[in-house]
């Protein structure tokens, strides 16, 4: 639990640093703090842990934003979950898939947010400039993702609390599976 309430104090400190941006950069071009560092807390911590995270995250977002309580927490939940099943079977932990996973996962998270403020409307009464600016978030999403991915990586080791379930793929041929074998 010390390395949630360490990742809640840098995740709070994050978002107050990105509402001030908001003046001074296009909102497009700002990452989402809030996704970045649940999916990452995901893939690194524990299952209550990384629950902590998302919650407190998404109320603090909510907060910030000014949305209503408990929006953002309901919009993190699905990529919270597709990155929990997918980590169980996938090596998810390296540079590459977790920059994948986060581009993957941007669009779900606003397409839920989306759904949740507009269930009449949805998706469909965006125009060309939000799709636009969805694809510059993805962007600034998965170039962030492989840092944030560490430093929450490096926070949860520091206080023994990586999570132990991480699968790795067997190679059928590879030196540890054959000395196993003998």
């Amino acid at each position: 639990m010390k390395s949630a309430l360490a990742l809640v104090a840098i995740g709070a400190l994050a978002l107050l640093v990105e509402g001030a941006l908001v003046f001074a950069i296009p909102a497009a071009l700002l990452p989402n703090v809030a996704l970045v560092l649940s999916v990452s807390a995901a893939l690194y911590l524990g299952g209550t842990p990384a629950l902590l995270v998302l919650a407190a995250l998404g109320f603090a977002s909510d907060l910030l934003g000014g949305s209503p309580l408990g929006l953002g927490v309901l919009a993190l939940l699905v990529p919270f979950a597709v990155t929990r099943i997918a980590n169980r079977s996938l090596e998810l932990r390296h540079g590459a898939s977790e920059a994948i996973l986060l581009a993957l996962l941007t669009p779900v998270a606003v397409v839920a947010m989306a759904v949740l403020v507009r269930p009449e409307g949805g998706v469909a009464s965006h125009g060309l400039a939000a799709l636009v600016g969805l694809a510059l978030q993805t962007g600034v999403n998965a170039l962030i993702a492989p840092p944030t991915c560490r430093m929450v990586e490096a926070v949860a080791s520091a206080a023994g609390e990586l999570d132990p379930t991480r699968r790795g793929v067997a190679w059928i041929g590879a030196a540890p599976w054959a000395a196993s074998r003998r």
